[in-house]
């Protein structure tokens, strides 16, 4: 698995709930975004291994809500693809989230 920038995600996450909070959704979940995204710079270990782990549910915001995690790896996935972008760019080819970009 490729490396996975914690704090690119946590950016994701807090640009999901500010459009969360600007359509209304329920603060309580706009809330658990950024706690996550709070958590996610914060972390001691790469985010890598975390989700290799199997320990994603451990981290703050994130829990055992499967809408969470689906945000999560949506964010992760977005993460990765902006990666991507920036690597073909520059011409150079790299494997993000398991997968040949």
């Amino acid at each position: 698995m490729a490396k996975i920038n914690p704090r690119t995600v946590a950016s994701l996450l807090r640009e999901y709930a500010q459009r969360a909070s600007m359509r209304g959704d329920n603060p309580y979940r706009i809330k658990a975004y950024l706690r996550a995204a709070d958590s996610l710079t914060a972390l001691s270990q790469p985010l890598d291994r975390i989700i290799a782990a199997g320990a994603l549910t451990k981290i703050p915001g994130i829990g055992d809500a499967p809408a969470a995690r689906r945000l999560f790896s949506a964010a992760v996935a977005a993460s990765c693809s902006r990666q991507t972008v920036t690597r073909s760019r520059s011409s150079t080819s790299s494997t993000c989230c398991g997968s040949n970009t």
